[in-house]
């Protein structure tokens, strides 16, 4: 089971926060870019604003695709999953 020991108050309704990073994300997604570079960019993202989730799924699809890359995608997709679900749990 995950935790978050920092968390004092239950959530009632979660509301995500605005993410300065989305507008590249989608300028990155309508773009023409080669899967290298759309990881690559979509890694940036990550570390930029490690609680936008949606390069996460992006860069595991690609990581996917690759020979010897599922273990990567699942632990990235782990990752990221583990990062959202201690914003809301009590």
């Amino acid at each position: 089971m995950i935790t978050n020991p920092r968390r004092k108050k239950r959530i009632e309704d979660f509301i995500d926060k605005d993410h300065l990073v989305v507008d590249r994300y989608y300028e990155f997604l309508d773009s023409d870019l080669s899967m290298v570079k759309l990881r690559k960019e979509m890694e940036k993202l990550i570390e930029d604003d490690p609680d936008f989730y949606d390069p996460y799924i992006v860069v595991a699809d690609i990581l996917e695709e690759g020979r010897n890359s599922a273990k990567k995608a699942k632990e990235l997709v782990k990752r990221g999953y583990e990062r959202a679900v201690k914003r809301i749990v009590d």
